[in-house]
């Protein structure tokens, strides 16, 4: 299982890993992929992977996930009046166990953060089962109570405790679902899909499968969309050959292509372009240039080796410019923020390079190429470029395939500008026995 957080700032002091912190300067250490706020972009922000809540037992994301493909990382506006909490400010102890009835909101969030940095799961979400249990809750409870108890859960199915983590994950939907009811917005509901399709999950396990369809139609129409994890999820695997749920998931697929789609076509029309443009070497010693791409459509990958979203999402370029290379499309690595001598990091890419099977060409990235890029808040940041060589789309974060493809099918799709009568730079600088044998191979 593979899981992912959505786009809401978890209270519990748990952020989206979507993208690495930019903020890494030339002589800082190593960059982490921790950072103390999450990337936010007015354009579209990828899912991450995520880690439990300053503990030493995080899950990895080597499991499953719904992955929430988010629109800007947003704390819903109940969640604005609770203070940040610093290790420092729970370093010698947790407080006193107190009433959840007398209990603010801001204690009780306060109370859970502690608890989880400590290890006290059991005594966190039995504060929250308390809290929750009131007639009406304040929000921010019912949104951090779906939060822990996801959490936990993940935890406990990656230690290999199903029995354990099947109720907590239930619990997780059922509080899901009472907080969106409350907070009707956009990232609330990303969340509440994804928690509400791995309680589909635990039925499918605990042979209720008349309740799977239901469950996951509910987190489709909520938000969630990942099409490749419904087709393959092994926690799916008893429903396999059930005739009905196959022509579901066929469906649910169809259904959330149009939905990326529609999506992904609001996010072009209201993207405001910026001039762009790079000229710089490749790890070859090769220049490489947006003007040498002229008349293509083309993919620009500000990445790192250091960063894992930017790792995870190699294998989709890979995989688009073997597709498409014949169709116009040029994807370009710029990466940045490498350690190491000039000699060091070119030697680290080209390992990282030939170990991925890379079919494309990376540059060192300079700053003047990164300063073009308004609001560059973390690494991956994706942009797309048409074939006039207008910036046309600016994506955060790790992305899934899908949205990817269907933003270059579009761009793919769109006539290709009047012949300028200007030959391509890298075509112009061949000489012209090159530019002869290039033509007659």
């Amino acid at each position: 299982m593979r899981f992912h957080l959505s786009a809401i700032v978890l209270a519990i002091g748990l952020l989206s890993l979507t993208s690495c912190s930019s903020q890494v300067t030339e002589n800082a250490p190593a960059p982490q992929v921790a950072t103390d706020e999450p990337a936010t972009s007015a354009s579209t922000t990828g899912t991450g992977d995520v880690d439990a809540p300053n503990t030493d037992t995080a899950p990895t994301s080597s499991s499953k996930s719904p992955e929430p493909e988010t629109t800007s990382e947003v704390t819903p506006a109940t969640t604005s009046a609770t203070p940040a909490v610093t290790p420092e400010d729970t370093a010698d102890a947790t407080p006193p166990a107190a009433d959840p009835a007398t209990m603010t909101t801001d204690e009780i969030v306060a109370q859970v953060q502690g608890l989880f940095r400590e290890q006290k799961f059991d005594e966190a979400l039995a504060l929250l089962e308390t809290a929750t249990a009131k007639e009406n809750p304040e929000p921010m409870v019912l949104q951090v109570g779906a939060q822990a108890f996801y959490i936990r859960g993940t935890q406990l199915v990656q230690e290999g405790d199903r029995a354990r983590a099947n109720p907590l994950q239930l619990k997780s939907a059922a509080l899901a679902r009472r907080f969106i009811e409350q907070v009707d917005s956009p990232p609330a509901k990303k969340f509440a899909g994804m928690v509400i399709y791995q309680e589909a999950c635990v039925f499918a396990l605990t042979d209720q499968g008349e309740k799977v369809i239901p469950s996951i139609q509910e987190a489709i129409e909520l938000g969630f969309d990942d099409i490749e994890l419904l087709k393959t999820d092994e926690d799916l695997k008893s429903l396999r050959e059930d005739a009905a749920f196959l022509a579901f998931v066929e469906n649910a697929a169809q259904q959330m292509v149009e939905i990326k789609r529609a999506a992904l076509h609001e996010q072009f029309a209201a993207f405001e372009s910026f001039d762009f443009t790079f000229e710089l070497q490749d790890v070859e010693a090769q220049p490489v240039a947006l003007a040498d791409y002229q008349g293509q459509v083309v993919i620009v990958d500000f990445w790192g080796t250091w960063c894992p979203p930017c790792r995870e999402e190699i294998p989709h370029f890979v995989a688009l410019q073997e597709k498409y290379r014949e169709q116009g499309l040029r994807i370009v690595g710029l990466n940045y923020n490498e350690q190491g001598t000039p000699e060091q990091i070119t030697e680290t890419i080209r390992t990282f390079m030939k170990t991925n099977e890379m079919n494309y060409p990376c540059a060192i990235g300079d700053d003047a190429t990164m300063a073009q890029v308004p609001n560059l808040e973390g690494f991956p940041t994706t942009l797309f470029i048409d074939r006039a060589g207008k910036v046309r789309l600016k994506l955060v974060g790790l992305q899934p395939l899908e949205t990817l493809e269907s933003a270059v099918n579009l761009l793919l799709s769109e006539p290709a500008p009047e012949a300028t009568g200007e030959t391509p730079a890298k075509e112009a600088a061949q000489p012209p026995e090159s530019k002869q044998q290039q033509d007659n191979p």
